[in-house]
């Protein structure tokens, strides 16, 4: 397996691992030994079938896994298609009675896995959607046991006894053989067997390590710190250099004394270059801030607004309902008035992260959800600038701090968000 070690971690390889595929290009997988079915389409660490021909092929050769031995499997995906029954991956003869394979069972669009031998499969109870993405793990302490399935590192169901005596060398990834037999519609992003049974504690790690990697993706992060204050700039540290720079003195926030962020008189505002940052097909945006003003107070005030034509904004208007939108779409995550009020407080800190994801829009304002699963679908479009501050025109301002603003490529979660904000709560001392 040439590209087992770019694939896995130090860890991962202690604790058995054989086999890791990211699908990162056809290349890379015929350099893991693949047979590629149909054709699938090939993106970033993920790979697309179409639900008829598609199907990739890995003949594990010495690095097989013998049934009557631990192991464990780990796969991620996300479907496309709802309402008949999907092989999402096998690990077996391509033979279905003798194989393990994790499915979606088309009957209540439930993931369900199944044992060799033509051992009953079992649901794992999680009902699934076309939006989401989930990690299904399958782990066997060999012999004469039962198999242990978990979906986004949480313990689910448990496989009957089986006795799979079988040499295993296929790995099949969308369907169960190369016919194929009930392919698979959607991505599939990770694939990892490992030759040891994972315990529990191990898989919730896994997922998690997952979980939390957002950590790392800032697409903008502005701590607003001293130590990224210049004249006429402050700096981003997510490594993709996107520094604001500030316009003329009378539209020039004032850093703050002996705390981090900005001061912004009402005609202040600073402004980000955003070119393909925020074109992403998932986009969270997060803001902490304070408000010279009161949430009604007969005004438009924008916390963030992008180039005109193209416009990406959270504003709230003069009544204190709030409006947001991705680059380009017409606002349609709000709340009213009456949720501003709950949750507003003037002169004091608040925040705000919105989660945009196509058909599954959310939005926190200081911890609390606020909008849950908007279905209002949407396309990634391109934007050039981002005001922080103002309206796109330096209009329409903010009075009061702004003192953290960031950006994901990436829809978090509740728990991504939750700890998002324990990190600046954690970091309130940074000046």
């Amino acid at each position: 397996m040439s590209l087992l070690v770019k694939n896995s971690t130090t860890a991962e390889r202690m604790r058995g691992l054989i086999f890791s595929e990211l699908f990162s290009s056809s290349a890379d997988i015929m350099k893991n030994d693949a047979t590629i079915g149909g054709a699938p389409v090939f993106g970033t660490n993920k790979v697309t079938f179409n639900g008829t021909t598609d199907y990739l092929q890995y003949k594990m050769g010495n690095n097989c896994i013998q049934g009557s031995l631990p192991w464990s499997l780990i796969v991620r995906f996300k479907p496309t298609k709802l309402g008949s029954n999907q092989i999402i991956c096998s690990v077996g003869t391509g033979n279905a009675a003798q194989c393990f394979n994790v499915w979606i069972w088309g009957a209540d669009n439930t993931i369900y896995a199944q044992s060799s031998y033509g051992v009953a499969g079992v649901s794992t109870g999680i009902v699934i959607d076309t939006i989401s993405s989930y990690e299904f793990a399958m782990t066997f302490p060999g012999g004469v046991s039962q198999a242990r399935t978990y979906v986004n590192g949480v313990y689910k169901a448990t496989i009957g006894a089986t006795t799979p005596a079988i040499v295993t060398p296929n790995i099949f990834i969308g369907s169960v053989n190369t016919i194929p037999t009930t392919p698979f519609q959607g991505d599939v992003s990770l694939v990892k067997v490992f030759s040891q049974q994972l315990s529990d504690e191990e898989v919730a790690q896994h997922y998690n390590n997952l979980l939390y990697s957002y950590r790392n993706r800032a697409t903008i992060y502005l701590p607003m710190r001293n130590s990224e204050h210049t004249a006429t700039q402050t700096l981003d540290v997510s490594g993709n250099k996107r520094h604001t720079t500030f316009g003329a003195a009378a539209t020039c926030p004032t850093k703050l004394t002996g705390r981090h962020g900005y001061d912004f008189d009402g005609g202040d505002y600073m402004t980000v270059p955003v070119t393909n940052v925020l074109n992403v097909p998932e986009l969270t945006i997060a803001i902490q801030f304070e408000a010279d003003y009161a949430y009604n107070d007969g005004l438009n005030r924008f916390l963030w607004d992008s180039t005109n034509g193209t416009r990406c904004y959270c504003y709230k208007d003069a009544t204190g309902v709030f409006r947001l939108t991705p680059p380009g779409a017409a606002p349609f995550v709000f709340w009213l008035a009456s949720t501003t009020a709950t949750h507003w407080r003037q002169s004091a800190r608040m925040t705000i992260i919105v989660s945009f994801k196509s058909g599954k829009n959310n939005a926190w304002f200081n911890g609390v959800q606020v909008v849950t699963n908007e279905g209002t679908t949407w396309t990634a479009t391109n934007t050039t600038t981002l005001n922080i501050g103002s309206s796109y025109d330096g209009l329409n301002n903010h009075d009061g701090r702004i003192t953290r603003f960031a950006s994901f490529p990436v829809a978090l979660n509740q728990t991504q968000v939750f700890d998002l904000l324990n990190s600046w709560a954690n970091t309130e001392s940074e000046v």
